[in-house]
């Protein structure tokens, strides 16, 4: 059968005003009924039959055939309903599920009239159709807006916590830079409340501030803004903003946050590196003294070996063995410096030894008074009958030459130097004093960090105190610290005296 003689087919079914009804009701998902009253049959056309999942013509011959498929839920108030609409001799119009002889559960809506013969309602026809798409839609959108208050309370509660409870600094303000609302860390952490933002920025970035506030007015993109301002203990913040626009485009939100603490540590690693990169360099200077420290040593040995052989000479000229003495003492000098040089590039092993330490202070006078500028007085004092300690001699030379250059830095070049050992019970005390400016609590209690100093970039390594109090508690001893702002500073080595 060709599509032509398809086409003269459908036409000729459609011929019928009959068929013609039938053919809408399926196209639209619309059956038919109709309800005899007097004696309880009905008629459904086959879209009934297929709205409720059976074949056409198979049932349906009374009204309780058909509430058979009505949910059980919606039975009662359905039949109140008809009954209603009949006595009333009015329009019956309900939406109400059905259970198909499938099992799915469907929307249906109903509608129908009443026809009264001699005042008496005897019939009542009607349609019903498929809703259950709307209905589903509807229930959707009544759960969505019976919960979307709470959810709108819910997102508002979190909100609020959040502004609360943030260590951010969060602010609201209009355009024209009156603040609307601070977050209570703004007044935990800085110094009060603010009423307008070029009070809550430094004055040097007021201007990028404002910019910013216009930028994000006009375009709706969000600024990042760093800034300090002065905490309410006096202390400086340094904050770093992102700034948003609200949706209602009067208003915008600033978020703040104190990288405080983040720039710091970012300083102190970058002093560490520096200190670290000056450590090395002396370490690199260690290495090149005691390799100059050995050739010089080389060298000293046959001066020394010759001027032994001259001494052995007879004796005769007085003015020559006075130059050949000289020179001796000259070459045992030179010798004691390479030791005090190889002791500082830390090349020879620090073997402890019996020390006598006065001895050992007299024999630095040369080295102090060659070290200091003669604007800085040198005394050495100290108490007879001593008793030795065990430490080794280049390590305390290198300690108290130590102290006594902080001294100098401490004077300024100019002031008195007084370097004293006394004993103290068990134990001997060499006491290293300065007239300079002194120490405050806080950097005494700090001197003997390791790189710790006070001193400007490529002027100390904050290592000679450290070594200091390490050199005295290798030998079971300690370092104290006595210092005066504006009067001077007393550093003590307390040393275990040797039985």
């Amino acid at each position: 059968m060709n599509s032509e003689s398809d086409g003269k087919e459908a036409e000729s079914q459609l011929s019928t005003p009959v068929s013609r009804l039938e053919f809408a009701q399926k196209a639209g998902g619309v059956g038919l009924w109709d309800w005899d009253v007097r004696t309880d049959k009905t008629w459904w056309s086959s879209v009934l039959y297929d709205l409720l999942g059976l074949p056409a013509n198979v049932g349906g011959t009374t009204l309780q055939d058909f509430f058979a498929f009505v949910h059980p839920d919606d039975r009662l108030w359905l039949d109140e309903k008809l009954r209603t609409a009949l006595s009333q001799k009015s329009l019956y119009s309900e939406e109400f599920r059905v259970i198909r002889a499938d099992g799915e559960e469907r929307w249906l809506a109903g509608k129908g009239e009443v026809f009264v013969e001699d005042g008496k309602a005897v019939r009542m026809m009607g349609i019903n159709m498929d809703v259950t798409d709307r209905k589903r839609t509807e229930q959707q959108l009544l759960e969505l807006n019976s919960t979307l208050e709470q959810r709108v309370e819910e997102e508002l509660a979190a909100r609020e916590l959040l502004w609360n409870v943030s260590e951010d600094f969060m602010v609201q303000a209009n355009y024209e830079g009156k603040i609307l609302r601070t977050s209570p860390s703004v007044k935990r952490l800085l110094r009060g409340a603010f009423d307008t933002v070029s009070q809550l920025v430094h004055r040097d970035v007021i201007k990028c501030a404002n910019e910013a506030r216009a930028g994000i007015r006009e375009t709706s993109q969000p600024r990042l803004l760093r800034n300090s301002l002065q905490g309410k203990h006096g202390e400086i913040r340094n904050l770093s903003w992102s700034i948003a626009a609200e949706q209602n485009g009067d208003t915008f939100v600033a978020i703040g946050r104190d990288i405080t603490a983040i720039l710091s540590a970012q300083n102190r690693i970058r002093e560490t590196e520096e200190r670290l990169s000056q450590v090395q360099r002396m370490e690199t200077l260690g290495q090149l003294a005691s390799g100059v420290a050995h050739d010089f040593n080389n060298l000293l040995v046959p001066i020394l070996g010759v001027l032994d052989l001259l001494n052995r000479r007879p004796q005769g000229d007085p003015d020559f063995d006075e130059l050949i003495s000289g020179a001796g003492k000259a070459a045992l000098n030179a010798r004691a410096l390479v030791r005090r040089i190889l002791a500082f590039s830390q090349r020879q092993q620090a073997e402890p030894q019996s020390v006598d330490v006065p001895a050992l202070l007299e024999g630095m006078e040369d080295l102090l008074r060659n070290t200091l500028p003669p604007t800085i007085s040198i005394t050495i004092d100290h108490e007879d009958g001593l008793a030795p300690v065990r430490i080794h001699p280049d390590q305390l030379e290198l300690a108290v030459l130590n102290l006594a250059i902080n001294a100098r830095d401490a004077m300024s070049n100019e002031g008195e130097l007084t370097i004293g050992c006394t004993a103290d019970g068990e134990h001997i005390r060499i006491n290293v004093s300065d007239t300079g400016c002194g120490m405050d609590e806080e950097v005494a209690r700090r001197a003997t960090e390791a790189f710790f100093t006070t001193k400007g970039a490529g002027k100390g390594t904050g290592l000679g105190l450290f070594m200091a109090q390490r050199l005295a508690q290798q030998t079971g001893g300690s370092l104290e610290i006595n210092s005066t702002p504006g009067v001077g500073t007393m550093v003590t080595l307390v040393v275990p005296a040797l039985a």
